[in-house]
């Protein structure tokens, strides 16, 4: 599977309420990082975990609490240079040939186009005002109706040959 990171847009904290542990270096803003994983073979969403505060939890950090321990010995993930200094973990700078360089940028690409999808949607897309507490609730929801609509159009917007 393909791994990343992605943070969405949460109202400003308070300075004294922590503000710098949701502070979000991708974002520039306060946000909630979430982990989302795709199967490579089929496209389908696999793995959502979080939500996480985006400044405290970068995603090796997140990766590490929980998905690490799911992977069965010699099982490997696909992800970006973030996720460096893991032995699981397959980023950009571990190739073997042009073809698996290729491979590698095609099946991130899918994993950046599926995380922009689940953005498309206004509550996710949008500063998050509500209670923190139920944004998993609707980032799943997004996510399952994201599926549904590859789904419904024949599968992913392009597949990966691995």
């Amino acid at each position: 599977m393909s791994v990343d990171g992605t943070d969405f847009l949460i109202l400003k904290r308070r300075p004294h309420s922590g503000e710098k542990k949701y502070y979000s270096h991708k974002l520039r803003h306060a946000a909630l990082g979430y982990e989302v994983a795709v199967c490579i073979q089929t496209g389908h969403l696999v793995w959502i975990n979080g939500p996480f505060p985006a400044g405290s939890f970068p995603d090796i950090k997140i990766f590490r609490r929980n998905l690490k321990g799911q992977l069965l010995p010699g099982e490997m993930v696909e992800a970006d240079k973030g996720y460096r200094g893991d032995e699981p973990v397959r980023h950009s700078n571990v190739v073997v040939s042009r073809s698996d360089a290729r491979a590698k940028q095609r099946v991130m690409t899918r994993h950046e186009t599926m995380s922009s999808d689940l953005k498309r949607f206004g509550c996710l897309k949008q500063q998050w005002r509500h209670s923190l507490n139920k944004h998993s609730a609707a980032l799943a929801s997004c996510a399952l109706l994201t599926q549904l609509m590859y789904e419904l159009e024949g599968g992913p917007k392009f597949h990966c040959k691995y």
